[in-house]
């Protein structure tokens, strides 16, 4: 072979090799691009909250952004859907509740995704018991006057929720079940709206969380008489539980959790995760979930989190065939 044919068959591997680089090129380390966190409520809410206070630190702990972006509509189906539909690679995640993980289906006969299938549990950013509250001004003091006030005017007392199917609704359901009492549903658009007709007068109670309630709680105009739950709010001790007024089974959790596309990556879920973890450590992190009663339960692993939606979803369905949600 001479020169000349000698650099023309060099020249050739150069040129073929050129085509090749991306098979041997190393893909960059996730994230390497902004994450969005879906969350399918306006902001102000407790999902919104908590997503934002974990994006806030995440971002700082991975190096990169992850954005919070509110889509609400249908109960929070809309934004859920949209991560459902989304690419598998850790750069859509949603932020949600169990109106959507659990309750959609029976909300929604036409839902476009399945929560169990298309949806992968990262990790939980809170939980915390539902509060029951009344007016301020009504002579209401605890749960047991309330439910003798409640079986005298049967069919005429009514609740404020969030909305239908929300954790507000279907604990009312329950406590209303659980003390033998009928109660009238009035569902609004959040738990915030129906808060301010609490505190209107216009609707007499409600159950809720304490990032909605806490402040108007501490200033007096609305009166808490019990927590859904078996024990008291550590952040909350004076608020009796709802079991020490004789109504041992009403046991209801708010939580919020992140899911990501099914079919993610488990490296990508088990990093995403580990930061999480990471951040609720933090001591700022951890009081801002005290300060909301969120600290109820914590899991260390997105299989935690699968486990406690499924044993949430075999309690949860029952109360909600009972409540008369019918889909739309």
């Amino acid at each position: 072979m001479n020169r000349r044919q000698a650099l023309k068959s060099l020249s050739a591997i150069g040129v073929g090799m050129a085509g090749l680089p991306s098979a041997f090129a190393q893909p960059k380390p996730y994230p390497a691009a902004p994450v969005r966190v879906m969350v399918g409520t306006a902001p102000g809410g407790i999902t919104d909250y908590l997503a934002r206070l974990f994006a806030q630190h995440i971002s700082e702990g991975m190096k990169q952004s992850f954005v919070v972006e509110n889509r609400g509509g249908a109960s929070g189906t809309l934004a859920a859907a949209a991560v459902a539909r989304a690419a598998p690679d850790g750069y859509t995640l949603l932020a949600t509740t169990p109106t959507v993980t659990i309750v959609a289906p029976h909300l929604y006969s036409n839902l476009s995704f399945e929560p169990d299938k298309d949806l992968a549990p990262v990790c939980l950013l809170g939980a915390g018991p539902m509060v029951l509250v009344v007016n301020a001004e009504l002579p209401i003091h605890s749960a047991a006057d309330l439910i003798a006030w409640a079986k005298s005017k049967p069919g005429e007392i009514a609740y404020a929720s969030g909305g239908m199917g929300t954790a507000a609704h279907l604990t009312g359901e329950l406590f209303a079940t659980s003390a033998g009492l009928k109660l009238v549903h009035v569902p609004y658009k959040g738990d915030g709206q129906g808060a301010i007709d609490v505190l209107g007068g216009q609707v007499p109670m409600m159950f809720s969380v304490m990032s909605v309630l806490g402040p108007h709680i501490k200033s007096g105009k609305l009166r808490a008489l019990g927590v859904a739950s078996q024990t008291r709010m550590p952040s909350y001790p004076d608020i009796p539980t709802l079991a020490e007024a004789g109504v041992s089974d009403v046991d209801s959790l708010a939580w919020v959790g992140i899911y990501a596309p099914a079919g993610t990556p488990q490296e990508i879920i088990t990093q995403l995760n580990q930061h999480w973890q990471t951040a609720r450590q933090l001591p700022r992190v951890a009081e801002s979930i005290s300060s909301v009663a969120m600290d109820q339960i914590t899991f260390s692993t997105p299989q935690g989190l699968a486990e406690f939606q499924q044993s949430e979803k075999a309690r949860w369905d029952r109360v909600i065939k009972a409540s008369g949600v019918q889909p739309s």
